[in-house]
């Protein structure tokens, strides 16, 4: 992190940079931070914060920091507070950053326990796409219809939303679909 928030091209090439907006880190957050813009945080800064986070999650919060330019004397939590609150537009956007690197997948220690236990690199990247895409699938609902509610406008987004909502509630309260199927495995394992 340190490589990717210090260094980047400038006028004279690759080299040091003074402002974090001209590292590597800011080009690599630029690129993937359309993707989160429907999640509300379309800005660089908690992008690159995220992907920090797959190093270690307590990793984000000191990522905002350097980004918000918080010197190590005045690190609190109304200084952070104010350098940070520029990146969301609302206070949803802002939730929804957290509850992302929340649900997203785990830090590179559990991602490598993973793989030892799972013992198969097919279920193992399928485990860590699906944690990935659950995560971003449930902060879009949560922020493009808590937009909504709050007062936003209806858009394809919000559509999008209630859409991925109504899934995602009749997958959870549909009816048991081997509820009539006969199973074999307990009989299994009660013989054993």
């Amino acid at each position: 992190m340190w490589f990717l928030g210090g260094f980047g091209f400038t006028a004279d090439g690759f080299g040091i940079v003074e402002d974090s907006a001209d590292s590597l880190m800011a080009a690599i957050g630029g690129v993937i931070a359309p993707l989160f813009a429907p999640l509300g945080f379309g800005e660089w800064q908690p992008v690159a914060a995220s992907i920090s986070g797959f190093t270690a999650k307590e990793a984000i919060v000191s990522t905002m920091g350097v980004l918000a330019n918080v010197s190590g004397d005045t690190e609190d939590a109304v200084t952070v507070a104010q350098g940070v609150a520029s990146w969301f537009p609302s206070t949803i956007a802002a939730f929804t950053f957290l509850l992302f690197n929340l649900l997203d997948s785990p830090c590179l220690a559990a991602i490598a326990t993973m793989a030892q236990q799972m013992q198969s690199k097919k279920w193992f990247w399928f485990a860590i796409l699906f944690q990935n895409v659950f995560a971003y699938v449930v902060c879009l609902i949560v922020y493009q219809v808590g937009s909504f509610v709050t007062g936003g406008a209806f858009g394809v987004g919000t559509a999008v939303g209630f859409i991925l909502l109504i899934f995602l509630l009749f997958m959870l309260f549909r009816p048991d679909p081997y509820k009539d199927q006969k199973v074999y495995s307990k009989r299994s394992v009660q013989a054993a």
